[in-house]
């Protein structure tokens, strides 16, 4: 029943695209695309089943240990435009700033295959500027326990979940970690501002201007009394 749903709405949104000048697609295109969307909405209902005794969704962006990194990545997709953005940002214990990233993708990506391919630019990020004892955060939490080994990745993913931890390995000490939206305001601004760029911007020891007012925010209710 599932399936005849998802195939039902592929055929529906397929009709109102090629009203719109968009095109046709084959039959087995939309059956294509009808069962990767099945295929995730049954991983996201695993994850949302999972019993966690310990939860570690955090509504603020909070520092990591004392000696640590912490590295927060968030995709955006720009369907008029069938592309999609990455937005990257490491900060110190202190709430510091060390590296920001915001990257622009010509590829049309559904919604989780950005999010898994912003933890995987994260990794290889945090890699490349050389930091180590690094705490990834992303606010999807299909991504993160398919990381974490709670879960197994959705075939749209794999590959990408396989990458990912091939780069972490590289990393001295890592952790992987589930935050809210609240908590990833600034790498979803910089995964925003791909959308105004050709192809990457990095920052490294400065704070992007156009995030500026979410990291102060961020520190101030970090380290507040």
């Amino acid at each position: 029943m599932d399936m005849i749903l998802m195939i039902a709405w592929g055929i529906w949104k397929n009709r109102n695209e090629v009203r719109h000048g968009g095109r046709k697609l084959a039959a087995a295109e939309i059956y294509g695309t009808a069962s990767r969307l099945r295929e995730e909405y049954v991983a996201a209902q695993e994850v949302s089943n999972q019993p966690r005794d310990n939860p570690i969704d955090q509504l603020r962006w909070l520092p990591p240990p004392h000696g640590w990194y912490k590295v927060n990545a968030d995709g955006a997709v720009f369907s008029k435009h069938k592309w999609a953005g990455i937005g990257v940002i490491a900060r110190d214990d202190q709430g510091r700033v060390v590296a920001a990233m915001s990257q622009r993708l010509q590829a049309p990506l559904a919604a989780l295959e950005i999010e898994a391919k912003a933890i995987e630019a994260a990794a290889m990020f945090a890699r490349d500027i050389g930091i180590q004892n690094v705490v990834f955060e992303s606010d999807n939490l299909q991504v993160c326990s398919a990381l974490q080994g709670e879960t197994e990745a959705s075939t749209t993913i794999a590959n990408i979940i396989a990458g990912t931890l091939f780069h972490m390995h590289q990393i001295r000490h890592v952790e992987v970690r589930h935050t809210r939206r609240e908590g990833n305001k600034a790498a979803h601004g910089l995964a925003k501002r791909a959308q105004s760029i050709d192809d990457f911007v990095t920052w490294a020891e400065e704070t992007p201007p156009f995030i500026n007012s979410v990291i102060l925010s961020d520190v101030n209710q970090a380290f507040q009394v």
